[in-house]
Formats: C-alpha cells, sequence, structure tokens
C-alpha cells in the first residue's frame, strides 16, 4: 500500500515540521494530508470488501504490519499547533474551497476533527484488514499471484522459448527436463527469492545439488549465495515425474509479502519462471500425454493451455479402448472426439468445465462424466461397467467410476454434447 506509507511520511514530516508562520502553507499541508487519507480509506474499503469476497485486490509487505500497524495522529505535532493557531481563519478569506464528501473546511481549525476521525477509521479499516488476511484461504494466494502475472505481456517470453526450441536438434524428455533446472537457474539469478524470509540451516540439509548443476551448462558458476537461494525456492517447486511443479499458493503469498518491494524487472524475472515451466510441460505432455494427470491445480497460462491439458487427459483415457469396434458410427474417430472436446471446451459451459478441472479432486469424476455423455450421446454402445476397468487402468475398480460415467447424461452440457454428436 504505497499511499498508506506516503502518508506516514506526510505525518512524519509534518508533525516535526515548526509553522512556517504563514496560514496558507498549512492548510495546504492540512489538505494534502486529508486528501491522502481519505482516498486510502476508499481504497482500504475497496480491499476489505474484496476480501470479504475472497479476493486479494493488494499486497501487503512482510514488514508492514510490525512497521506500520497504526497510522499516527497528529495531536502534539506542529500541524495540531499550527492549525489551532490559525484555528479562526476562515477558509473564504484565503479564497480556498474544500471538502470531503458532505463534510466542507468553512474555518481552519475543521481540519483537525476531519483528519482525526479520517486517520480512525483508517485504522480501524487497517485492523480489520490484517484480521481478514490472517484467515484467508491459501488459494486466493494463488488467485492473487495470477492476477498480478496478468498485466505482464508474456510475449517476448514465449518467442524467447521458441527461439531455445529452434536451435534444439529434437526435443526429448531429458532435455525439457534440463531447460527445467536452466530456467530455475536464470531465476536465481534474479535474486528474487532472497526477499522471502531467513534460510534455516535444516532447508539446506539434503539438498540434491549436484543433480541440479548436472542440468546445467558447464563452467556454470553456484556460488554459496546461490546455493541458499536455490533452498529457500525449495520452499516453492517439487517434483513429480520428470515436471518441475510451483507450488501456487506458496508462491503467491511469497509474492504478495514482498510485492512492493520488487522492481519491474523482479516481477519479471517471477512471471518468466513459472510461464518458462508451463511451456516446457506443454512440449514434455506432447511428448508423454500421461504428465497431464500431474499438471499442476493452478495454470498460469491462457485458456488455450487449460483446453490442451483436459482434451489431453481425456483423449488419453479413451485411446486405452477406442477402436471400430466400440465406436457406432466411422465417424468417430479420437481426432473427432478432440474436435469435440476442443469445442466443448469453446462452448458457454467451458468455463465451469475448466474451473472444475483445475481442482485436482474433482477432475477425474468430471472426465467421467464427459466421457459418459459421449457414450450417451451415442458415440460408442460400450456400457459403463465395460468401460470403466478400461479408462481407470485397473482391474478391480469401485462401482464409482461406473456411476460417474452414468451421470454425464445429467450434466448441464448433455444437451449440447448430443447437439453436436447429430449435427
Amino acid at each position: 500500500m504505497d499511499d498508506v506509507l506516503l502518508l506516514y511520511e506526510a505525518l512524519d514530516a509534518y508533525n516535526i515540521v515548526k509553522d512556517s508562520g504563514s496560514v496558507d502553507v498549512t492548510v495546504r499541508r492540512a489538505m494534502m494530508i486529508t486528501k491522502l487519507t481519505y482516498d486510502n480509506n476508499k481504497l482500504l474499503k475497496a480491499c476489505k470488501e474484496s476480501l470479504a469476497q475472497g479476493v486479494i485486490s493488494d499486497s501487503f509487505d512482510s514488514d508492514f504490519w510490525t512497521q506500520h500497524f497504526a497510522v499516527k495522529s497528529i495531536k502534539d505535532g506542529f500541524l495540531e499547533k499550527a492549525l489551532e493557531k490559525y484555528g479562526n481563519v476562515t477558509m473564504e478569506s484565503i479564497d480556498v474551497t474544500f471538502g470531503v464528501g458532505k463534510r466542507e473546511v468553512k474555518v481552519v481549525r475543521d481540519f483537525l476533527d476531519l483528519i482525526e476521525s479520517g486517520l480512525e477509521e483508517m485504522n480501524q479499516l487497517l485492523g480489520d484488514i490484517e484480521a481478514m488476511m490472517g484467515v484467508i484461504p491459501s488459494d486466493k494466494y494463488a488467485q492473487f499471484y495470477f492476477s498480478c502475472r496478468d498485466k505482464f505481456s508474456d510475449g517476448p517470453i514465449r518467442k524467447a522459448y521458441l527461439n531455445w526450441r529452434i536451435e534444439q536438434r529434437e526435443l526429448s524428455i531429458p532435455i525439457l527436463k534440463a531447460r527445467q533446472n536452466e530456467a530455475l537457474y536464470e531465476f536465481l539469478l534474479s535474486r528474487v527469492i532472497s526477499h522471502d524470509k531467513r534460510l534455516k540451516v535444516s532447508e539446506k540439509r539434503g539438498l540434491d545439488i549436484e543433480s541440479f548443476v548436472a542440468d546445467l551448462p558447464v563452467g556454470t558458476e553456484m556460488t554459496e549465495e546461490l546455493t541458499n537461494l536455490y533452498a529457500m525456492m525449495n520452499r516453492y517447486i517439487t517434483w513429480v515425474d520428470c515436471l518441475m511443479l510451483v507450488d501456487y499458493e506458496g508462491y503467491g503469498r511469497f509474492v504478495c509479502s514482498c510485492f512492493n518491494k520488487l522492481s519491474k524487472e523482479g516481477l519479471l524475472a517471477l512471471f518468466k519462471f513459472d510461464i518458462t515451466l508451463s511451456l516446457i510441460h506443454q512440449d514434455m505432455v506432447k511428448l508423454n500425454p500421461e504428465l497431464a494427470r500431474h499438471l499442476p491445480q493452478y495454470m498460469p497460462l491462457s485458456k488455450d493451455n487449460h483446453h490442451f491439458a483436459i482434451v489431453k487427459s481425456i483423449t488419453v483415457k479413451m485411446e486405452r479402448f477406442w477402436s471400430e469396434k466400440v465406436i457406432t458410427d466411422r465417424r468417430f474417430k479420437l481426432s473427432y472426439i478432440e474436435q469435440l472436446l476442443n469445442e466443448l471446451l469453446d462452448s458457454e459451459w467451458g468455463k465451469a468445465i475448466t474451473q472444475d478441472w483445475r481442482i485436482r479432486s474433482k477432475r477425474d469424476k468430471l472426465e467421467c462424466k464427459i466421457i459418459g455423455a459421449m457414450k450417451d450421446a451415442g458415440i460408442t454402445s460400450v456400457s459403463y461397467n465395460a468401460l470403466a476397468p478400461k479408462i481407470s487402468q485397473i482391474e478391480k475398480i469401485p462401482d464409482s467410476i461406473a456411476n460417474y460415467l452414468g451421470q454425464g447424461k445429467d450434466e448441464p452440457y448433455f444437451d449440447w454434447i448430443c447437439e453436436y454428436v447429430r449435427g
């Protein structure tokens, strides 16, 4: 909250600067303090309303609450004394008109109550916001992070990645895995993660530095400082199979705690790292579609990448049993299924489907419902019980899989799928 900090600085200055001997200067100072106070209160009210709806709309650095918990008063300062000194001077006599909302300042003394009541409201708002920030669900920090990232253009990042791809003779999982570590090393060089809480000795134990460095170009320097930064970054990354995944809830909390301290270059480094990872993951899934199952709950790129992952995940399931023997029409090839799914995700139902798919615990159920809806629309005559073990690749499966398949016809997008198949 840069404007809150600006108010702190102004109060500090005007409370220790002696009376200039001019009513005009005193009034200008009071007008500035008053305007800053009430403008901040508008922003804080909006921030509080957003938090009540589960949205983090602004960031507060980690030291904000300890260093600036309460906005200072003007009481017993030189500004208060100056306002009292010129208290009976009318604003009309100095040819100045000023007010806040319906409250008009008629004499200089009116600033005293106006400022104090505004500061009192600000302290109450800050206290409410601090309490709300303490209990807001972790996933809201991920949403905050993505809302910040979306304000930056990812065009240059995509272009840089495309240039890297062109330089490769061929893409393979090992090459892409190594590129993830290279992206991490590039991020460490920005030193952005140094803004995080201090490193503990225990966090360095068990770090596999050798495997990390093995993927970097020969001669890459891994100093003690970079090793420490690598240990700090391990708070927010984890390996699943060959994928380096980011914990966006933790990452978002970190960004929220230091957002106002970061330069534009620092923010760009943050976004470049995870966007590059996502581009790498997209190529990895093309080489091995099974990896789509491990994609993170929160994906930082466009809806096209969400769609790509959903379509791939469902078609991988269907590839396990798809053949001319199970389809009711020759046109129902897997390429047809992919087209159907892409158009479904572009339809009015796409947003809701994507939101549910982002939640890992809902994915299997959602995908089974969509497959079941396609079956009931007439694409295949295979029964739910026959489909279930092939989809899950488990011989003995819970009845719930078949039940989920049967629930597809009850979903709001079922009619859309039926129309598509008939068309």
